[in-house]
């Protein structure tokens, strides 16, 4: 069986908005419609996803390293399900082909409030989105909107509160300050910290007994701060090529190189919010460079 490498992330690594690259009537019509994801998925063709799949970062380093690309076929995702994939493929007989994993750090803004599927406890049960994040998005609407919390939002509040001593309502009369505000720090801290905590301890130390495991850095300012405070991540995460010939651990950094940070940027009226053809391009230079200075152990049998 053909050598793989083993992708796992979000949006960034599924490689959405490159179809807008092509170079065809169509997709050149296409930079100037709004082509964000509810608009974008309805316009693929085998042709476009081919293109995507060829030039995303995971295309161009498998290709460079002559190896099969495993990547999750879904676009977009939440925080648990790069890694639910991950865990997914360790239970085929892929596991003994794979050469290292490349996992992308989405934002812990998407993280459920214990890292995990299926919870009972009362917040998990009564909050309708499981993540924390969300769910104060949610009220702090209601409470601009000034409309009432049901039970259900009561009795989430209230288990934040016993167990984390998460005040909701004084984060909601902070209205639009609150996410600038320290007590919204002091929110996130309380649970985002622990759910790194649990997904190295019970994820990224048992990946390491299967293959080499590499990081790209969260795309979200607050969660690379969080994320990166941790040697066994900081020190396993890749240096991104930035437009100004140097690298860089900080995903805001690197993307603070480019005269586009974002496809939107590019072609405006698309307002898709993802990394440009460029910067994909980057990103497996980063990846290749890498890998080929740092994977000692197997380096004859992938390059």
């Amino acid at each position: 069986m053909k050598d793989s490498i083993l992708f796992s992330g979000d949006s960034y690594t599924w490689g959405e908005g490159l179809q807008l690259y092509i170079e065809n009537d169509f997709w050149i019509s296409q930079r100037n419609e709004n082509n964000e994801w509810g608009n974008l998925q309805k316009k693929l063709t085998p042709e476009s996803e081919k293109f995507r799949e060829e030039n995303r970062f995971a295309g161009i380093v498998s290709n460079h390293f002559k190896c099969k690309s495993i990547i999750r076929d879904k676009n977009g995702g939440q925080f648990e399900y790069p890694i639910d994939f991950v865990e997914s493929i360790l239970e085929t007989n892929q596991v003994n082909n794979i050469k290292f994993l490349i996992f992308q750090l989405t934002g812990l803004e998407r993280v459920n409030l214990h890292l995990m599927t299926g919870c009972n406890c009362d917040f998990c049960v009564n909050s309708d989105s499981d993540k924390p994040h969300f769910f104060l998005i949610k009220l702090l609407h209601k409470k601009l909107e000034n409309k009432s919390f049901t039970n259900k939002d009561e009795i989430a509040i209230k288990y934040l509160k016993n167990n984390y001593d998460i005040d909701f309502y004084k984060l909601l009369d902070l209205k639009e300050d609150i996410f600038t505000s320290d007590l919204y720090t002091e929110f996130y801290s309380k649970y985002f910290y622990e759910n790194v905590e649990r997904f190295i301890k019970e994820y990224v130390n048992k990946w390491k007994t299967y293959f080499p495991v590499y990081f790209i850095d969260s795309w979200s300012p607050t969660s690379s701060k969080v994320l990166l405070s941790y040697p066994e991540i900081y020190n396993n995460t890749i240096p991104l090529l930035g437009d100004d010939g140097e690298y860089y651990k900080e995903w805001d950094s690197f993307m603070n190189t480019f005269e586009h940070r974002m496809i939107k940027d590019e072609f405006e009226a698309t307002k898709n919010s993802h990394p440009t053809f460029t910067q994909h391009k980057n990103i497996a230079k980063s990846i290749i460079t890498y890998v080929e200075n740092n994977y000692i152990e197997s380096k004859e049998k992938i390059i």
